[in-house]
């Protein structure tokens, strides 16, 4: 006699979950670099610090196939010399952007740029004053949905911004290392990053 109908369903969903795709943190720092810039080292405690020297830019380019998609970025990181800028380099859409900290002297964080306005303009709607103190860690994790850009420090929400509403962008030369991925990036200091990931969402 055959099995019930009833029987079989859920028989039949246990047997499909094993093939459910479920999306998982990639590890960024564990993997090879597409491009990098400046002095980027993994440290004994094992930690990867970049180092920009003074007047430079040292930076890590990851390429991966985001534009068009919703994902979460999160990172724990440091910076331990200096007075300017961390930039993360993100997708958003079709466009790109970056979420800078502790730039424009230490004093603002926020999307560079909106509009072709950087955060030291009071008219970007990102502009905060910078969380970036050196010797303290920040717990970072950027949002990015088709209709927003979130961005929290330390788990409360910084800055946020619908992306259809402005046109975002990134400074020529990031544009051009930059292309369909990810990338950190730090202007005449040093930062070390604990960790540093991305989860693709359906």
């Amino acid at each position: 006699m055959p099995p019930s109908e009833e029987f079989m369903i859920p028989i039949l969903f246990a047997a499909l979950i094993p093939f459910v795709a479920i999306a998982k943190p990639v590890d960024l720092l564990t993997l090879k670099p597409t491009q990098t810039m400046g002095s980027v080292e993994r440290t004994a405690t094992g930690e990867t610090e970049l180092n920009a020297g003074f007047f430079s830019v040292a930076g890590i380019y990851q390429q991966m196939p985001l534009k068009g998609k919703s994902f979460d970025i999160s990172a724990v990181f440091t910076r331990s010399r200096g007075s300017d800028g961390i930039g993360f380099v993100i997708p958003v859409g079709q466009q790109k952007v970056a979420a800078v900290f502790g730039g424009w002297g230490g004093r603002y964080d926020g999307l560079n740029r909106v509009d072709g306005m950087d955060p030291s303009d009071s008219r970007n709607p990102t502009r905060r004053n910078s969380k970036l103190l050196n010797g303290d860690a920040i717990s970072l994790k950027i949002s990015v949905r088709p209709n927003k850009v979130s961005v929290y420090a330390n788990g409360e929400l910084h800055f946020d911004l619908d992306p259809g509403t402005y046109q975002l962008s990134v400074l020529k030369e990031l544009d051009s290392r930059f292309q369909d991925g990810l990338g950190v990036y730090v202007i005449n200091g040093t930062v070390s990053f604990e960790s540093w990931s991305v989860e693709e969402l359906p």
